[in-house]
C-alpha cells in the first residue's frame, strides 16, 4: 500500500501512513522490547515495551551501544557484532538465551534482529525481545484474545492476523513443548519441539493419546490433571515423565489450559536441570563427607594406635623373653581392629559399596540369638517386647548387615525414650502386588518378610522425619552421634533389593520398618554343633594372586598351615602364565581390585584355560551393587577383613 492512498471511511488506518501505522504499533505494543540501531548498534529508538520488560527508560538506553541488556559473558564474546553480521547476510538473526534487566535480574527471551532497509540498502536494524520466562504464555495470549474483543471488526480482524502470524512463529521457532489435544487426551497437533525433545515424528505423535506416552507411575497423577482440564481448571507445572522412542523418559513440566473442548498445553524439558540439581546434592554430600572426616580420621587414630601400641609392648617383651601379658595385648589389638573393621563396613553401608553375601536366612532365629545383646543396650526403665510371625520361611539377605542394621534401631529407639517404655520387635509376612506397591520404595511386586522395630519415644517432626535417611544428619547432640547409622540401613535394604520406611508422630513413638526379600528355595536346616577346622584334602594346590604384600603373605601362610601347596602372584601379569601352564591348580584365590587387569578379568582369562577352576574372590570395597553381581557357578566372594577360620571354612566349601 502506497503511503499516500485514498481515504476509505470504513477503513481508519488507510488514512495512516506506512511510518505512521509503524509508529503505532512501536509505541503501543507493550509484550515486545522493541529497539531501533543504527548500522553501528547504537541505540536509536525504545518503545515503552523495552522499558516495561529491560528496566531502562528511553532517556538511559537511547545512545547506548546494543548490548545494554546482554549477560557480561556475551559482552565480553561480542555477541551484538555477531548478531548484526548474521542479519546483515540474512537479512533476520533469530535466538534464545538469558538477558539482562536494569536491577541485574535475568530473563529468558526470544529476539530477533531484522534489517531495515530504505531503496533496498541497509539503514539500521530493528531488535526485537520476548520474555519467555513465563511458562503460561499461551493462557496469556488467551486472554490478550479476549481483551481484544472491545475493539471494532476491522482492528479485531487485523488483531487476529497479528497474534496468528505469532502464534505460527512461535509455534514453529520455540524450543517448548506445544500441543493440541481433545479433553480425553487425543493429540490433535503437536510441534517440531516435541518431536526433537521426545523422538517422536508429528506424524506419530498426532492421533495418538498423550496419557500413552506418560511413565505408569505418573499416569493417576495425569488421568487427574485431564479431569481438572475437563472441568475447566488451569494445569501448572505438574511434573510427569514422558517416553522418548528410544525407550528412555524425558521429565517435563507441563501447563495447560481448556477451552472449547480443547486443551492447549506447554511443555518444558527439565530433565537435564533436575540432573544438575541432583549433582548439586550429590555436591552437598561431598561437602558432608568433608566436614565428618576430621572425626572419622580420629576414630581411626585412635583404633590404629590401639594395634600399634599392643603390637609395640608384644614385641618389646617377645625380644626381652617375656611373655606374661601377651594375651591381653593380642586381645587389644584384635578388638581395635574389629572396631576399625566395623567403621569401615558402616562407611561402605552409607556409600552403598559395601559387598553383600545374600544367603537364606532365617529371621527370627536371628532376632532369637540377638536378643540377650539387644536387652544388654537398654537401660532398665525400657521393656524389650519380641512379637515374631509364625510361619515366615526365610530372607534372602545378608546376616550379618541385617544384624548391624537391628541393633542400629534398637540403639536409635533407646535413645528415642530418655524415660523409658516399651520396645517391640515385629516380624511378619508381606506380599507386595502391583495395585499397592509403595511408590517410594518402588519395590518390585513380591513376597517380602517385614521387622520392624517400634518405640513410644519422642517421635518424629515431619520435617526430621523427611530426613532420616539423608546422610550425617543427626539430631543427637554433637559428638554422640554421624548420621551414619539410618543412612546405613538405607543404603543396605536397598542393596538387597528391599526398602525401609518410618512412620512417625510427636510424643506417640516411632515404627521403623525393613522389607527383605523372602527367599522361595527350600528352608536350610541350620548346621548343628562344633565344625572341625576345614584342611586339605590330598594336597590341593591354591593359586593367591594379591598385589597388597603384606596381605598376600598372611594369606599363604595361613594355606600352609592348612596343608594346600600354594603358589602365589601379585598381579594379573604374573598369574597368567601360571595359570596357562599345565601344573595342577584347584582354586584360584583373587583380590578383586588389582592393579592392571582386575581379579575378575583374570578369572575370565583362567576359565578360558581352565573351564572349572572354582575362584575366590577377595574384596574390601567392590564398586556398584556388589561384587556377588554377575558371578558365574563357582566363583564366590570373601569381604576383607577376613579371620583365618573364614577364609578356611570358604575354601573347604568352594573346593569341589
Amino acid at each position: 500500500m502506497s503511503c499516500d492512498a485514498p481515504f476509505d471511511p470504513a477503513n481508519p488506518l488507510a488514512a495512516m501512513t506506512a511510518l505512521e501505522r509503524h509508529e503505532l504499533v512501536f509505541q503501543h505494543t507493550a509484550d515486545y522490547a522493541v529497539v531501533v540501531l543504527d548500522l553501528h548498534g547504537t541505540i536509536l529508538d525504545w518503545n515503552p515495551g523495552a522499558e516495561r520488560v529491560l528496566g531502562w527508560s528511553a532517556g538511559e538506553a537511547i545512545g547506548q551501544y546494543s548490548d545494554l541488556f546482554f549477560t557480561p559473558q556475551d559482552k565480553a564474546e561480542g555477541r551484538a557484532g555477531v548478531e548484526m553480521q548474521i542479519a546483515a547476510r540474512d537479512g533476520m538473526a533469530i535466538d534464545e538465551r538469558w538477558h539482562c534487566k536494569r536491577d541485574a535480574s535475568l530473563f529468558w527471551a526470544l529476539g530477533e534482529l531484522v534489517v531495515l532497509r530504505r531503496d533496498g540498502e541497509p539503514v539500521g536494524y530493528v531488535k526485537i525481545l520476548r520474555d519467555r520466562t513465563d511458562e503460561r504464555v499461551v493462557a496469556e495470549r488467551l486472554r490478550l484474545l479476549q481483551a481484544s474483543l472491545a475493539v471494532s471488526h476491522e482492528q479485531l480482524q487485523l488483531e487476529i492476523a497479528q497474534r496468528t502470524l505469532e502464534r505460527d512463529r512461535l509455534w514453529r521457532l520455540t524450543h517448548d513443548l506445544m500441543t493440541v489435544s481433545n479433553v480425553d487426551g487425543l493429540i490433535l497437533n503437536a510441534n517440531d519441539a516435541c518431536s526433537q525433545a521426545l523422538g517422536w515424528s508429528s506424524d506419530e505423535l498426532v492421533g495418538a493419546n498423550i496419557l500413552s506416552l506418560i511413565h505408569a507411575q505418573d499416569a493417576p497423577a495425569a488421568s487427574a490433571e485431564m479431569d481438572r482440564l475437563r472441568q475447566g481448571l488451569d494445569t501448572t507445572q505438574i511434573e510427569l515423565r514422558m517416553a522418548h522412542k528410544d525407550g528412555s523418559h524425558r521429565l517435563i513440566s507441563w501447563s495447560a489450559v481448556s477451552a472449547s473442548d480443547q486443551v492447549y498445553a506447554v511443555g518444558r524439558d527439565i530433565t537435564e536441570l533436575r540432573h544438575t540439581e541432583d549433582q548439586l546434592r550429590q555436591s552437598q554430600k561431598m561437602e558432608a563427607v568433608g566436614q565428618l572426616t576430621g572425626g572419622i580420621a580420629h576414630d581411626f587414630n585412635n583404633l590404629l594406635t590401639g594395634i600399634i601400641g599392643s603390637l609395640d609392648l608384644m614385641q618389646r617383651r617377645y625380644e626381652s623373653g617375656r611373655t606374661d601379658k601377651l594375651e591381653r595385648y593380642m586381645s587389644a589389638a584384635t578388638t581395635s581392629a574389629q572396631r576399625a573393621a566395623a567403621l569401615t563396613q558402616r562407611l561402605l553401608a552409607f556409600s552403598r559399596r559395601q559387598t553383600m553375601d545374600l544367603q537364606p536366612t532365617d529371621l527370627n532365629g536371628l532376632i532369637a540369638s540377638l536378643e540377650d545383646l539387644l536387652r544388654r543396650t537398654l537401660a532398665e526403665n525400657i521393656t524389650l517386647d519380641t512379637r515374631l510371625g509364625s510361619g515366615l520361611g526365610q530372607a534372602l539377605t545378608d546376616a550379618n548387615q541385617l544384624e548391624s542394621a537391628l541393633l542400629n534401631l534398637v540403639i536409635n529407639a533407646r535413645d528415642a525414650m530418655p524415660f523409658g517404655g516399651v520396645m517391640s520387635l515385629e516380624t511378619s509376612a508381606v506380599t507386595i502386588t502391583e495395585t499397592d506397591r509403595r511408590s517410594a520404595g518402588e519395590l518390585a511386586p513380591g513376597h517380602y518378610l517385614r521387622v520392624c522395630v517400634v518405640d513410644s519415644g519422642t517421635g518424629m517432626t515431619p520435617e526430621v522425619r523427611a530426613r532420616a535417611f539423608e546422610p550425617f544428619f543427626t539430631t543427637k547432640p554433637t559428638g554422640q552421634g554421624t548420621g551414619l547409622g539410618l543412612s546405613m540401613i538405607y543404603g543396605y535394604a536397598k542393596q538387597s533389593r528391599g526398602h525401609v520406611e518410618i512412620s512417625s508422630q510427636v510424643g506417640k513413638g516411632s515404627r521403623v520398618c525393613l522389607y527383605l526379600p523372602r527367599y522361595e528355595g527350600q528352608p536350610e536346616a541350620p548346621l548343628v554343633g562344633v565344625q572341625a577346622e576345614p584342611r586339605a584334602g590330598s594336597g590341593e594346590v591354591v593359586l593367591v594372586v594379591e598385589d597388597e604384600p603384606v596381605v598376600r603373605s598372611l594369606v599363604v601362610e595361613v594355606l600352609l598351615e592348612l596343608g594346600y601347596v600354594v603358589l602365589q602372584a601379585q598381579d594379573a601379569h604374573e598369574a597368567i602364565p601360571v595359570l596357562q601352564g599345565s601344573g595342577r591348580i584347584d582354586l584360584l584365590v583373587s583380590d578383586v581390585g588389582l592393579p592392571g587387569l582386575d581379579g575378575r578379568q583374570l578369572a575370565l582369562i583362567a576359565r578360558q584355560h581352565r573351564p572349572h577352576l572354582p575362584v575366590l574372590f577377595a574384596t574390601g570395597h567392590a564398586q556398584g551393587t556388589g561384587a556377588h553381581d554377575n558371578l558365574l557357578p563357582g566363583m564366590q566372594v570373601i569381604n576383607k577383613p577376613f579371620t583365618i577360620d573364614m577364609l578356611a571354612q570358604r575354601i573347604r566349601e568352594i573346593l569341589p
